[in-house]
């Protein structure tokens, strides 16, 4: 989401309460069924929606997201990603 891709995350109901975005922020379905319609809505109109929830999206992450716990290893890992030689 950081770089402007949609994203999905399923939660379970009982977790639902932990959430802390709305639907202003990201596209949120309380079932596979609406979930669906939503996409097949947003695949329809993407035009529409795409610069809409890429930037929530991206201003979501930015803001209510702190990296710090993971920056480290995760930049670790995309580094040995990166130097790995190729195999032929």
């Amino acid at each position: 989401m950081a770089l402007g891709t949609p994203a999905a995350k399923l939660t379970h109901p009982i977790y639902w309460d932990r959430q802390d975005f709305n639907e202003e922020d990201l596209m949120l379905a309380s079932s596979f069924k609406e979930l669906a319609k939503k996409i097949v809505d947003y695949i329809n109109n993407i035009e529409h929606y795409r610069p809409y929830y890429s930037k929530r999206g991206r201003d979501f992450v930015l803001t209510k997201r702190t990296w710090d716990a993971v920056k480290k290893p995760f930049l670790e890992a995309l580094k040995r990603i990166i130097n790995k030689p190729s195999e032929k």
